[in-house]
């Protein structure tokens, strides 16, 4: 029984909503609500308007661990939750005072429990108010919320720490929650978005497919990799990859987020790739068919009887034959560019180097250039020293030499020279190759070591003709020095032609 007069009515008709299932029972009205009392979820207590105890549920007792005579008459916050827990006894002394005022109050803190662990309470006070309008007493009604609470921390975690974006929008779009990887990666504080139209920051061109997106989220359907690009703080747009899901009944869309700027790059790269590779593997294989043809129709005219016209039939067989092989050639280069910007692009590209001496690589990659390009004049200028002795992958090294030759020869004219100067100091070997031709701006001379970087609007001003190529060529050279603890560059300016150069560490021993 009670142990103080309680305004039973007003008490019941707070609780009795509240209750988990209807308890038919036909007992006093005081034995009556605490039938009703012990089918209500949680820990409840009754207090008078000093927050002092006037009893007790009996599922508050075990976190007490004190008998029930021993609580009433103690101040709530004396019962042993909040010992040693200061800051919450007064809040919930505040508390308690403004819920005598009439307010209702709903409110968090930590509690002990006692074995000592702290753990977290979600709470109501609730003023039982008479008819005359006057506060009689208060309810108190707690709920352990420790898991909930962890659950929400490690979300919070999560949300947080997530290197993809996760964000939270309402059914009309308005962002409601962004984390910290929305500004890592798009440059806005939660500040500047929160409460605006995530449409605001779509891609014109890609407005149309978000919205019908959104229309399928506002039908509660989910939504898998879609593809947008988003407005960043700079003005510039990236692409984002994103994932929604949407809860009708909470009213919002759940969407995580990535960058793939990248990956479009990589595309595109691809795409670029294969329209040259088609291009630049069908023109050699056109100029060999095209040789074989005439060499075919040729033959069909050698006769013994006509030697003037024998000759003369030789020696265009001869040159069909040369241009066949200077295409199988270029048909070999192009194979051997993509076959090793693969292995590079995979960290295989493998070298052996041993002691050589890099002159006589360069007088042999030279020489093959003069027997191509016979009408062009080479000049090599060496320092006195008759032999400059490096370790490294002489077949390699050829291939750096011979792409930076063919690249002067193609792009700049055939009555100009290409200079080819070496200079050696006491640790390392330069190699040079400078060409009059139309030279690059810093811009351009940034990006030709990029894959398939070709410089705009060239075209080929000497050689033997050929394609433009993929442009792999530096890319490769790059990586090839690179592998030899090496340095490679280029000085230009625009009308003034272009120096290559590649630097070799020397054998010391």
């Amino acid at each position: 029984m009670l142990t103080h007069r309680l305004p039973w009515r007003s008490i019941y008709m707070f609780l009795r909503p509240k209750l988990q299932k209807q308890a038919v029972i036909t007992q006093t009205q005081e034995d009556y609500l605490h039938t009703i009392l012990r089918h209500v979820q949680g820990y409840l207590v009754i207090l008078d308007v000093e927050g002092v105890i006037i009893d007790v549920i009996e599922t508050w007792l075990p976190i007490t661990a004190l008998p029930k005579e021993k609580q009433i008459g103690v101040p709530l916050w004396q019962v042993g939750w909040w010992d040693e827990l200061p800051h919450e006894q007064e809040q919930i002394k505040g508390e308690i005072a403004r819920a005598a005022k009439g307010h209702p109050i709903r409110g968090s803190a930590r509690y002990h429990t006692v074995e000592g662990e702290e753990r977290c309470s979600s709470y109501i006070f609730n003023p039982i108010i008479d008819e005359q309008g006057m506060v009689t007493c208060i309810v108190h009604q707690a709920f352990d919320i420790t898991e909930q609470k962890r659950k929400e921390e490690e979300l919070r975690h999560i949300f947080e720490m997530s290197l993809d974006i996760i964000s939270v929008i309402d059914m009309e779009g308005r962002y409601i929650q962004v984390n910290p990887a929305f500004e890592k990666l798009l440059g806005y504080k939660p500040e500047d978005v929160i409460g605006r139209d995530s449409l605001d920051y779509v891609h014109p061109d890609d407005v149309k497919i978000k919205l019908t997106e959104m229309k399928r989220l506002q039908r509660g359907e989910a939504i898998q990799a879609a593809e947008n690009r988003y407005r960043t703080k700079d003005g510039t747009y990236r692409w984002i990859a994103w994932s929604a899901r949407p809860n009708l009944d909470e009213g919002v869309i759940y969407i995580v987020a990535h960058g793939i700027d990248e990956q479009k790059a990589q595309e595109q790269l691809r795409d670029t790739f294969l329209s040259m590779a088609s291009h630049e593997l069908r023109t050699p294989l056109t100029g060999i068919s095209t040789s074989l043809q005439m060499m075919r129709k040729r033959l069909k005219l050698l006769t013994p009887e006509q030697p003037e016209k024998f000759i003369e039939t030789t020696d265009r067989l001869q040159k069909n034959l040369e241009r066949a092989e200077q295409q199988v050639t270029a048909e070999c280069r192009i194979i051997n560019d993509i076959v090793d910007a693969n292995r590079m692009a995979q960290g295989r590209l493998a070298i052996n180097p041993l002691p050589i001496d890099l002159i006589c690589i360069m007088r042999q990659v030279i020489g093959d250039a003069q027997i191509t390009n016979p009408e062009r004049r080479f000049e090599l200028t060496v320092p006195a020293e008759p032999y400059i002795p490096v370790i490294v992958d002489a077949m390699r090294i050829s291939q750096v030499l011979d792409n930076i030759l063919t690249n002067a020869i193609k792009y700049s004219p055939d009555d100009k020279p290409i200079k080819i100067n070496v200079e050696v100091n006491a640790k390392h070997v330069k190699v040079a190759v400078h060409d009059e031709g139309l030279g690059l701006t810093p811009e351009e001379q940034k990006r030709v070591w990029e894959r398939f970087y070709q410089v705009p609007g060239r075209r080929i001003q000497g050689g033997p003709g050929g394609s433009m190529g993929l442009g792999l060529g530096l890319y490769i050279c790059q990586t090839i020095i690179s592998l030899h603890g090496g340095k490679i560059g280029v000085e230009s300016e625009p009308d003034q032609g272009s120096t290559f150069y590649f630097i070799l560490p020397l054998n010391q021993m």
